[in-house]
């Protein structure tokens, strides 16, 4: 009988009920008496720098400054030295999630754009002030580019409503653009040549031309090959040529202002953003170029006259942040200066060719944990988010987190025989960590392996025999998420796109040669939805066929978890119902609504369901909670949290939403 009413909910009192250990996880039950039952803070255990964007400037007594914003939980503004590294500045910026974008006005003063919060920012360099100009002007709630044109004023780009608008140093005033193009979402690049301004779209890409004195826009079509682009993500004018890079292909397009046309591009290209002209000593004598990054090679002056490639001594490891010319001491007229994710300096003189390279002082803040899950041996590890410098290990006899080395933002992992595979965004990889040998970024785990396929972020993974089948959402601007199954041992990957058409796979277990999927209608950033329910799936592995589908819930939009009990029911959780599917009818026998949370909040990541100690234990619309199958009763360990994972000793793990916060649940 279907139970269509809210539940009654209580706040933990007591522990939770004894039995057996994680069903279907390959943990054992509980190895030792645990501890008295409740929470325990577990503190923040990935901490580093990882900065979207970098400024660069000179303050009036020309000592050439750097400066950052550290995301995380808070975000930290600092200010260091370009030449020594030596922090000079730091504060927090608690509203602000992250920012991309920094462009430095002839006065010296550094314009930054921030993402979540809406804020645009002003750095002056004289009395190191941060100060607020502006709170979400005309709505918008992200900044991705910046550009500032011949008359001194500065031009952002935006989302949610893919605009233009300006701001007038001299006058203190806002001007509204307008969208650049009808149904655009994303300004995620912004060039000028002095007057015209050039945005680059998404999450669709084009190239549009803005006339910002009268707001008139006009296309640059692209070339017919990168029609199916998600973004023009750089976007870059060096005298007379315009610099377009697109993503995901990583090509980057050379457009002629004076000629109206496309004459060049080069493949493999990492960003971000391409140099303002400069000259090049070469053999053949002085160049005028612009410099850019290659994909693993150096950074490469492009002749802006001939098209010739000239790589240089530099080479940067992660995508720059953005390129500057500054003076520095003992070498002659300008250096060019960069900067990477990790806050890390680089700068390459174009007359001398001298590289100097510097570990900056910034300030490091804790990660926002993104993701959680279980080891082999049961332990427990967690992922930051954005472009963490590491992953965090959870010993469970003593709660101490240990951080492994590394760079990348996990969405999804799961303990499969004694690897540990992860799913990391963006491109949709795999990452493989063999737990019996130490880890070693870039060895052990080692290369990656890539989805394909259009997927972004490898959010559900579980063993399906000796594969490892991956749930994935798909690129910004698509939807169509995909079902993949990874063999470890050969590196293999099959992608099977669109199991359930035009929505992305969020959750999967595996049971008796099917893999059980729940799905979420929503696809990449930048595109609505044609779907209205999430659909629960069997998938069989023998003949790679779709074997059901079914809407368990109708009205809610994603499916978060799937656990099944001791007697082989299958449960599941949409944001807001707990639901139990009997595979023998095929039918939905109970559902029960627990909350009324907004779905688009959190549909691919944050949820969980397991079924553990005689009871499902989950997370979802911000609560981690237990229910009783017998009665439905809903019990309430935690809310404003997300995440969930549980160790060999049985104890729950979970973070606070929107931070870097790690918390566990001892039961007894």
């Amino acid at each position: 009988m279907a139970i269509e009413v809210v539940g009654r909910r209580s706040f933990l009192g007591g522990s939770l009920a004894a039995g057996a250990g994680v069903i279907g996880s390959g943990l054992a039950a509980p190895t030792r008496a645990l501890a008295a039952p409740g929470q325990e803070y577990l503190g923040t255990p990935i901490t580093g720098v990882t900065t979207a964007g970098m400024g660069f400037t000179q303050d009036g007594r020309g000592r050439p400054l750097a400066v950052m914003i550290a995301g995380g939980t808070p975000s930290i503004f600092s200010v260091v030295d370009a030449v020594s590294g030596e922090l000079i500045k730091s504060e927090p910026v608690s509203s602000v999630k992250q920012a991309w974008t920094y462009k430095t006005a002839p006065d010296g003063r550094v314009y930054i754009g921030t993402q979540s919060s809406g804020q645009a920012l002003r750095f002056d360099p004289d009395d190191r002030t941060l100060t607020v100009i502006k709170d979400r002007p005309f709505g918008q709630t992200h900044f991705w580019a910046t550009t500032i044109t011949a008359d001194g004023r500065v031009h952002f780009g935006t989302y949610p409503d893919g605009r233009v608008i300006t701001y007038d140093p001299a006058t203190d005033a806002w001007i509204d653009q307008g969208q650049v193009l009808p149904g655009a979402q994303y300004v995620r690049s912004l060039g000028t040549d002095g007057t015209m301004l050039y945005a680059g779209t998404g999450a669709v890409a084009r190239v549009v031309r803005v006339d910002p004195a009268t707001g008139q826009t006009a296309e640059i079509a692209l070339p017919d090959d990168v029609a199916g682009e998600s973004f023009v993500y750089d976007l870059d004018v060096a005298e007379h040529l315009l610099f377009a890079r697109m993503s995901p292909s990583s090509v980057l397009l050379v457009y002629d202002l004076i000629r109206d046309r496309w004459v060049d591009r080069i493949a493999d290209v990492v960003g971000l953003h391409v140099s303002s002209a400069a000259d090049l000593m070469t053999a053949d004598g002085r160049r005028r170029v612009a410099f850019y990054s290659p994909t693993g090679g150096p950074v490469t002056g492009y002749d802006l006259d001939s098209g010739e490639r000239h790589p240089t001594a530099l080479t940067t490891t992660y995508a720059n942040r953005d390129w500057a010319w500054l003076q520095l001491p003992g070498l002659p007229r300008q250096t060019l200066m960069t900067g990477n994710s990790l806050g890390d300096l680089a700068a390459f003189n174009p007359i001398t060719h001298e590289v100097r390279t510097l570990a900056s002082r910034a300030e490091g803040t804790p990660y926002i944990i993104r993701s959680l899950g279980t080891g082999p041996a049961g332990d427990v590890f967690a992922g930051g988010y954005l472009t963490p410098r590491g992953v965090a290990r959870v010993d469970p006899e003593t709660g101490a987190t240990t951080q492994l080395a590394w760079g990348a933002q996990v969405e999804g992992m799961t303990a499969h025989g004694t690897d540990l595979v992860l799913g990391v965004y963006p491109h949709g990889k795999l990452y493989r960590y063999d737990t019996t040998q130490p880890w070693s970024s870039g060895v052990n785990p080692g290369a990656p392996v890539d989805l394909g396929s259009a997927q972004d972020r490898p959010v559900a993974l579980t063993p399906a025999g000796e594969l490892t089948a991956v749930g994935s959402v798909p690129e910004y601007g698509q939807l169509g998420g995909a079902l993949s199954l990874y063999d470890r041992a050969s590196g293999a990957v099959d992608v099977y796109r669109d199991v359930v058409p035009a929505q992305s796979v969020v959750t999967l277990i595996h049971r008796d040669g099917v893999i059980y999927g729940g799905t979420a209608i929503w696809g990449g950033l930048g595109i609505a939805p044609t779907a209205t329910d999430a659909v629960l799936f069997g998938f069989d592995l023998a003949t790679r066929k779709v074997i059901f589908s079914t809407v368990p819930v109708p009205g809610e939009t994603s499916i978060g978890g799937l656990a099944f009990d001791d007697t082989g029911a299958l449960w599941g959780t949409a944001t807001n119902t707990l639901f139990r599917y009997d595979l023998g009818t095929g039918s939905v026998t109970q559902r029960k609504t627990y909350f009324q949370a907004d779905p688009t909040v959190e549909y691919y990541t944050g949820h969980g369901l397991f079924w553990h100690q005689g009871r499902l234990v989950g997370s979802t619309a911000g609560t981690i909670f237990t229910v009783d199958p017998a009665t439905l009763d809903l019990t309430t360990i935690a809310t404003n949290m997300t995440n969930l994972a549980i160790d060999r000793l049985g104890n729950l793990y979970y973070s606070k939403r929107g931070t870097g916060e790690l918390y566990r649940w001892t039961s007894a």
